[in-house]
Parts: structure tokens; C-alpha cells; sequence
């Protein structure tokens, strides 16, 4: 993949998002990552903002709902939405076409290195 205008990497920032030790969905100690490494021209992928796009949901609600699913026993919707996060999905536009809205495995593909949280 090119390069971003204006920085020199890209990284994708893996990590906890269930079960962090401060609480909430992984998005504050990424936040202090995205800043350092802006400041360094680094663009960081960073899942926590990002998952909205794909699923339409925060992640918090998007962990309720998986862990409802396997709850219940409802393995398809499980396997479908873990799909959707992993692989992306792609979206039609009138004005612009055919858009990817990148999975994880592509944030990955598009990383020069990937930073665990």
C-alpha cells in the first residue's frame, strides 16, 4: 500500500478491547499511543474508532450483543458479525461506487508493523 501524504508508517494498535484493566473498551491507553506516534508521523490504525463503520454500533454494545449471541446459542449471528469485523464490508455509493470498509485483517495488510496495546 502507498504511504499516507504526510507520514512515513503506518501501524496497526492491537489490544484488548473486552476485558481491559482500565474498564472501558481499550480506546484511553490507545489514545495516549495515537498521540505519541502522530507526533512521530506515524498514522495509527486504531480499532476502537474505527469498528463503528463496520458494525454500526460502539464496541461496548457490539460485546453485549456477541456475548448474547453465544448466550443463547445463536452461533450464526456470532460467526456472521466476527466475520463482518475480521473481513470488512463493502458498501454501495451513488456518488462514489464500490467502497471497502476495511476489516481487521486488511488493517493489518495495510500496517508497516502492527503495535500491541
Amino acid at each position: 500500500m502507498g504511504k499516507l501524504e504526510g507520514y512515513k508508517y503506518i501501524t496497526y494498535l492491537i489490544g484488548s478491547m473486552e476485558k481491559t484493566a482500565e474498564g472501558d473498551d481499550g480506546g484511553s491507553k490507545r489514545e495516549i499511543f495515537v498521540k505519541e506516534l502522530l507526533a512521530r508521523k506515524v498514522y495509527p490504525i486504531n480499532p476502537v474508532q474505527l469498528e463503528k463503520y463496520k458494525i454500526n454500533i460502539s464496541t461496548e454494545k457490539a460485546k453485549e450483543q456477541m456475548n448474547d449471541w453465544l448466550k443463547n446459542k445463536r452461533f450464526s449471528e456470532f460467526k456472521d458479525f466476527s466475520r463482518l469485523i475480521w473481513k470488512g464490508k463493502y458498501l454501495i455509493d451513488k456518488k462514489y461506487g464500490l467502497i471497502h470498509i476495511p476489516g481487521d485483517i486488511d488493517y493489518v495488510t495495510m500496517s508497516d508493523w502492527v503495535t500491541c496495546v
